[in-house]
């Protein structure tokens, strides 16, 4: 049995849209960061995981700082600034790669694998790091394909197969060596086979010394933070001239989207999600088409940089913003102008959806100076249709 070059296993932590840790295996070597993260860690993900946010000693006497506290050990751990880490983790990939000749990133499902790409592209180094990435795997997938009947949560595989080895999970080094070993493992107990593998030449006589075709990992969805690189990429495409515009289609931008370098090494999702600030314009019943029945709708004008578009949210019985119920029955009105965050839903050959909305910060220009700034680049007819009975000046 013959194992491919390179094979590098690894697991993220993060809290929030931050990472928090960095855990990876090559065979025997090692990688392990922590990342003292801008905003606290979120006390969700101390449940988790036992880390921490929390004031401790600066060295040589500094006084009290921020540091990521390990409630498990009962320790402050040594942690970096997140361009230092992945600086670091890059290099350890290319000096495996110099080694290897090439080298196979595998993640055990495939979140990680945005979100240690847009970590990259964070601090402008997501070129480098895909141009050193020879191929990624999804060892779910994997597990799925060449161990039918094999459960593909990460605990049920090492209670299965490494239950004499004690590991630390969710714990981003310790679920790293524990996928590694379990690789190995299966692949040291399984007898029959009926062809070689994309990591694995498991008969060279039976089947040849050639590996499989790596099939490439289909993501299952991807976020995009606010203003992040992703979401001025599209931006610019939509509106190339950079001045404010009202986009009426919004059809072109999953194909967009697909364009990204990520999806030069792994296949866009069907779901991709993105946060835009905007403005209620208009908070309403309309009625249902058939019978008497009424709906509540919110009407958004929302933005991406300098262009515009119009979406609209159908709240259910549990949808909510400031703490109030959004259905009209409930006696409470967003009034137009109130500035919004809207987490926004793409998906092939549907409307963009509003999944929820929730308080935005206070924009430098207001709901009435958007609109006529809209007006006077000439989308008269389209501010019509927003402005329609709603008392907002444009």
């Amino acid at each position: 049995m013959e194992y491919r070059a390179g094979l590098l296993f690894y697991d993220l932590e993060w809290t929030g849209n931050e990472m928090l840790q960095i855990g990876a295996v090559c065979m025997g070597e090692r990688f392990e960061r922590t990342i003292l993260t801008k905003l606290d860690i979120h006390p969700k993900v101390t449940a988790s995981i036992l880390l921490q946010t929390r004031l401790g000693p600066g060295l040589q006497g500094s006084g009290l700082t921020r540091q990521v506290y390990d409630c498990l050990r009962e320790i402050f751990l040594p942690s970096c600034q997140l361009v230092d880490a992945l600086q670091q983790f890059l290099a350890w990939i290319k000096a495996i790669k110099a080694i290897s000749g090439q080298v196979t990133l595998v993640s055990h499902g495939s979140v990680d694998i945005p979100v240690l790409y847009q970590s990259f592209a964070l601090h402008n180094m997501e070129a480098e790091f895909l141009e050193t990435c020879t191929h990624f795997v999804n060892f779910q997938n994997y597990l799925k394909e060449h161990f039918v009947g094999v459960p593909v949560g990460l605990p049920d595989l090492v209670k299965l197969f490494c239950s004499d080895v004690s590991y630390r999970l969710h714990c981003a080094g310790d679920d790293a060596r524990a996928t590694q070993d379990v690789f190995f493992k299966l692949h040291s107990k399984k007898i029959v086979w009926d062809s070689n593998t994309e990591l694995v030449v498991t008969d060279k006589i039976k089947f040849g010394p050639q590996f499989a075709h790596v099939k490439r990992v289909r993501l299952n969805f991807i976020t995009y933070d606010q203003g992040g690189k992703e979401m001025r990429f599209l931006s610019s495409k939509i509106n190339p001239q950079l001045t404010p515009k009202l986009v009426d289609n919004m059809g072109d931008w999953l194909s967009i989207l697909s364009t990204l370098p990520l999806f030069e090494k792994v296949d866009p999702p069907p779901c991709h999600m993105f946060e835009a600030c905007g403005w209620v314009t208009r908070h309403h019943l309309v009625e249902c088409d058939g019978d008497e029945m009424t709906k509540t709708i919110v009407e958004l004008l929302c933005c991406l940089g300098k262009v515009y578009f119009k979406v609209k949210l159908y709240p259910d019985s549990k949808s909510t913003f400031m703490k109030r119920k959004l259905l009209l029955n409930t006696g409470f009105t967003i009034p137009s102008g109130t500035p919004v965050t809207a987490r926004l839903q793409l998906k092939a050959g549907q409307e963009i959806r509003v999944m929820y909305i929730k308080e935005g910060v206070d924009r430098e220009k207001s709901l009435e100076e958007v609109l006529a700034k809209l007006v006077d680049c000439g989308d008269h007819q389209v501010l019509d249709a927003i402005t329609d009975g709603q008392g907002v000046k444009s």
